[in-house]
């Protein structure tokens, strides 16, 4: 598959999926007005994706008319061929963090989503674990100013616990349909 072929896949993820299913209140208004960067990299080494990681951050940070990247509000780093087990890849979009918040005074936060996506003391099989679970690892970059306002206008835990009432309620085929997976 192509780059291309690998971001339209996941915006219908989102579409679909996320946006579907209201799992992310948030993500319908960026998402229609474009401020959502999708970025595939086919690499599979662990550096090549923390630096594109790290470049992202500082495309989000640049405000420039010329490449209007400030009507970006997060984006999402698609990293298909990275062959490494949830616990793995959440442990590198860990480190990832603790680099960005060196670098950015804590400016980004990192959200790991992953086909194996599991929850501490879940099992694999519970279908909440649905929130994160995406067609490719990646990592979702967002504005520690954008999750504030989030926060502001949204009772959180409310939101967690009435998309795990929702997941609980499906099952995995019904989530496997709207997420497009096989």
């Amino acid at each position: 598959m192509e780059d291309q072929d690998h971001i339209a896949y996941t915006k219908a993820w989102i579409h679909d999926f996320v946006i579907g299913l209201d799992l992310c209140p948030f993500a319908a208004l960026p998402m229609s007005n474009g401020q959502i960067l999708f970025v595939a990299n086919l690499e599979q080494d662990n550096v090549v994706i923390a630096n594109h990681v790290l470049e992202i951050a500082h495309e989000l940070s640049n405000v420039s008319p010329e490449k209007n990247s400030e009507s970006y509000e997060t984006a999402f780093l698609i990293t298909p061929n990275l062959n490494l087990d949830f616990e793995d890849f959440y442990e590198l979009t860990q480190t990832i963090q603790q680099i960005l918040d060196d670098r950015y005074n804590e400016a980004y936060v990192l959200v790991a989503f992953h086909p194996e996506f599991r929850y501490q003391g879940h099992e694999h099989h519970d279908t909440t674990n649905a929130t994160n679970r995406s067609p490719y690892p990646m990592i979702h970059i967002l504005k520690e100013t954008s999750l504030t306002y989030a926060a502001e206008s949204r009772d959180i835990d409310q939101l967690v616990n009435r998309n795990r009432e929702t997941l609980s309620q499906m099952s995995w085929d019904s989530i496997k349909r709207l997420s497009h997976r096989c």
